[in-house]
């Protein structure tokens, strides 16, 4: 009954300000369809008159407040899953689900992005993506480190070589795991310093799980 409650209580914290931002630009986009301008108002800008203009601009800030209202709603699902996850003991889960909700998260704005480039500002994706093709690459080749450290992360996500909490010794450093990301681990050593450690390295090297030892000498 009281984590019914905390999880409530939650979920309003979270979705209160994207449903009340939803609303008002959703009533101004009604609104708007049903308003009739001044004759003083017929300003053409960029071959566009200005109710055009407008229209553009709550498409786009009414894909903006969906997109928020998308992203809080990960965010609620990926809580109420670490909870449980928690509850149960699966403490292995929570990085999972983490990493999960983050590339849900990317992934929406991305569609959010194509969306407002293709269906309100009519851009032809296919030409800008063909022309962005070599730019792509040479950005690619200047990140090869970042999607090193990008497949490290996934490949620790699968593999589940350590779970946050658990205290490992990855080459020099030790200590324990606080969170595990897209480009590093964060780790809190002995010393009670904080060291983020590039996942590339940890799949690259030699990992030893010290929460996982049957016996200690």
């Amino acid at each position: 009954r009281y984590s019914e409650q905390r999880e409530l209580k939650k979920f309003s914290a979270i979705m209160m300000n994207p449903v009340q931002w939803f609303i008002i630009i959703l009533t101004a986009y009604v609104s708007l369809q049903f308003l009739k301008y001044p004759t003083q108002w017929n300003i053409v800008w960029m071959k566009h008159g200005l109710k055009n203009v407008l229209n553009a601009l709550l498409d786009i800030s009414l894909v903006i407040s969906v997109t928020w209202l998308l992203l809080r709603m990960a965010d609620f699902v990926g809580y109420a899953l670490k909870q449980r996850a928690l509850h149960e003991n699966q403490n292995r889960e929570t990085q999972v689900i983490t990493f999960v909700k983050d590339i849900a998260k990317v992934i929406l704005i991305l569609l959010a992005m194509l969306f407002v480039f293709s269906e309100i500002l009519h851009f032809n994706i296919a030409s800008l993506i063909a022309g962005l093709g070599i730019g792509g690459l040479a950005i690619a080749l200047a990140a090869q480190d970042t999607l090193g450290n990008l497949f490290g992360s996934m490949a620790i996500f699968l593999d589940r070589p350590f779970a946050v909490g658990d205290l490992v010794k990855i080459g020099d450093v030790q200590g324990h795991v606080e969170k595990v990301g897209f480009r590093s681990t964060r780790i809190r050593t002995l010393d009670k310093t904080f060291l983020s450690v590039p996942n590339k390295k940890i799949t690259d090297t030699f990992l030893d799980n010290l929460s996982h030892r049957t016996a200690r000498r």
